[in-house]
């Protein structure tokens, strides 16, 4: 009972400080199904419960004049979640980062400050970011909790210090110290984003470098990112490296692209993505998502046979009934050489207000056997009503 009291006043607590109503949302799915390899049929039922209770919609922030102390709360809601079937629920106030909302507190003066962070940005290095398998994964691993100092602006500069954990359990006092810098050259056009790291008494002492380089041409309709990641590993004497180059062409103000992006890394593995997406609002057809990539990697390793390819392509199309109630056919296809074909198509609609049909094909695995001239899996199909609150 003190358990349920204590979580009462802490509800009351939470909803009388920061007066935000709490949002309740639920779904219910009854599924029936048949599997088209042994022939078995059933239904399933899903459920969820959720209720979320905002603790700051916008940005919380107190500021000050001259010099001060400033503190800023996003992020942050606390989300009661349950399973109906079992009777089980929990508590949830992490975000898809895996944070529990952001929380910067500075002292301020003028542009000049010096900050505490909920987490750190020492890791945040992959800049280079391979598209299939790359080499660089800095590991700066004494990076919990510390500070940073700098200037903010147009040529914006930082100094960072981490330890691995506070005086009770950093029993190997390991820091790490490193830099970063955001300028931005030439004003709506260009900004070279650098940062650097060194894992100082970590056994490993990974050392690393990102540079990253976002121009913007042609209006905002043309974006260009060359990247870089290096990381020196002394207590193995070894340089691995990442590289790659971004292009993105957005054809309208509302999100439909194209995109190319090259990857080279130490292994010698070069990669590459093209790819495009049609957005459902705004694009070149009104209630029409499609998109489609090819992915082709390890073009160095042909003697091997090793080189890896993946097409992947999905479709939407939307037709409102009305204002609310809709019916949209819909596939997505995946092709790899490993091999693997997926597929799933179907059709959802909404005929009556909170609730969805959908009539669904789905096979993980479309691929013919050869050898024994038989399909790996012939999939199943499912009829399903989803009411969701």
């Amino acid at each position: 009972m003190k358990k349920a009291i204590v979580l009462l006043l802490a509800l009351a607590a939470v909803t009388g400080a920061f007066a935000q109503t709490p949002a309740v949302s639920g779904s219910a799915t009854l599924s029936w199904g048949i599997d088209l390899d042994t022939n078995y049929t059933g239904f399933s039922n899903t459920y969820t419960a959720d209720v979320t209770i905002p603790f700051g919609v916008a940005d919380a922030e107190a500021t000050g004049e001259g010099t001060y102390g400033y503190i800023a709360i996003t992020g942050v809601t606390f989300e009661l979640t349950g399973d109906p079937t079992t009777g089980t629920y929990g508590f949830n106030g992490a975000d898809a980062d895996g944070y529990t909302g952001s929380l910067e507190a500075k002292i301020v003066s003028g542009n000049l400050y010096a900050m505490v962070y909920s987490h750190t940005a020492m890791d945040a290095t992959n800049y280079g970011a391979d598209i299939v398998d790359g080499e660089v994964s800095a590991n700066i691993d004494a990076d919990l909790a510390g500070t940073e100092i700098g200037i903010t602006g147009d040529y914006a500069f930082a100094l960072i210090m981490n330890s691995k954990g506070d005086w009770n359990a950093n029993t190997a006092s390991e820091y790490a110290f490193g830099a970063k810098a955001a300028l931005k050259l030439i004003p709506d056009m260009l900004t070279l984003n650098l940062m650097a790291g060194y894992d100082m008494f970590e056994a490993t002492k990974d050392m690393f470098v990102a540079v990253k380089a976002p121009i913007t041409l042609l209006g905002t309709s043309l974006k260009l990112t060359p990247a870089f990641d290096g990381l020196y590993t002394e207590a193995t004497s070894t340089f691995t490296w990442d590289a790659r180059l971004a292009a993105t062409y957005t054809f309208n103000e509302d999100g439909t692209y194209a995109d190319l992006i090259v990857y080279y890394g130490a292994d010698e593995d070069l990669e590459v993505k093209v790819g495009f997406k049609e957005v459902r609002t705004g694009g070149f057809v009104d209630g029409l998502l499609v998109s489609g990539w090819f992915t082709y990697a390890d073009f160095l390793d042909d003697a091997a046979n090793t080189t890896y390819w993946k097409a992947e392509a999905n479709f939407e199309y939307k037709t409102m009934l009305d204002d609310v109630n809709y019916v949209m056919p819909f596939a997505y296809f995946t092709m790899a050489s490993t091999p693997l074909t997926t597929l799933k198509a179907g059709v959802s609609a909404m005929l009556i207000p909170n609730t969805v049909f959908t009539l669904q094909y789905n096979s993980d695995d479309l691929q013919s056997d050869s050898a024994a001239n038989t399909v790996s899996d012939k999939g199943e199909i499912t009829f399903a009503a989803k009411i969701t609150l």
